[in-house]
């Protein structure tokens, strides 16, 4: 039984580790909802969008929502900022994602916080000139996010758009030692679909 626990502890530890991710958002569904696969396309979480105002996000292991991964609360949220924040199970803060407001006005922009709210990272979408042709022209052309640590390109966000689901990978593969943690990533890419939706609407409507 003993070595049965410290199996499972094991796996799971690991699911916090993985360099690359699939986040996929159905499309067909009452509600969204999203499943978190790892590099091997095992499927490893789970969660719902609600009001995230009123009752945050929980990320469960598995649809059966048996065991509970993590979970994010929205802080704050106006017209062109948001602060989220990132908890464990056990309520401890993994860290803040903070939507960086006027210059998101045509390049998102997010940053990537500790516990203590200093910055460990940030992530910003693709080429503004390409940005601009989706807002004014082709709002179907997927996003892409690379994400930073400093100067220094440790990762990328793409999203794949078809007919049944949204996907987005998630990949790492520049951060191997986890200097961010996985879940504030997994939970940016979660926000970057459920959260910039709002924002990109004000904007395509106010902006341009």
């Amino acid at each position: 039984m003993d070595a049965e626990l410290e199996e499972r502890s094991e796996e799971d530890h690991n699911v916090h580790k993985d360099e690359e991710f699939i986040i996929e958002q159905k499309i067909f569904t009452l509600g969204k909802k999203y499943f978190i696969k790892d590099h091997e396309r095992n499927k490893v979480g789970y969660c719902e969008k609600g009001s995230m105002f009123k009752d945050g996000l929980t990320v469960y292991k598995d649809r059966g929502k048996s065991e509970e991964l993590f979970r994010i609360k929205q802080k704050s949220l106006t017209k062109f900022t948001g602060l989220f924040k990132v908890l464990s199970p056990e309520e401890k803060t993994i860290g803040y994602l903070k939507r960086r407001g006027f210059r998101s006005v045509v390049r998102d922009e997010w940053t990537l916080l500790d516990p203590k709210k200093d910055k460990v990272g940030s992530a910003k979408s693709d080429y503004v000139l390409k940005d601009l042709v989706r807002m004014k022209y082709l709002k179907s052309i997927p996003y892409r996010y690379t994400i930073h640590q400093g100067e220094r390109k440790i990762g990328v966000y793409k999203q794949r758009l078809t007919l049944l689901k949204n996907s987005y990978k998630l990949q790492m593969k520049e951060d191997p030692y986890e200097k961010i943690d996985r879940r504030s990533l997994l939970s940016l890419a979660i926000c970057l679909d459920a959260v910039e939706e709002k924002y990109r609407k004000i904007k395509y409507r106010k902006v341009f």
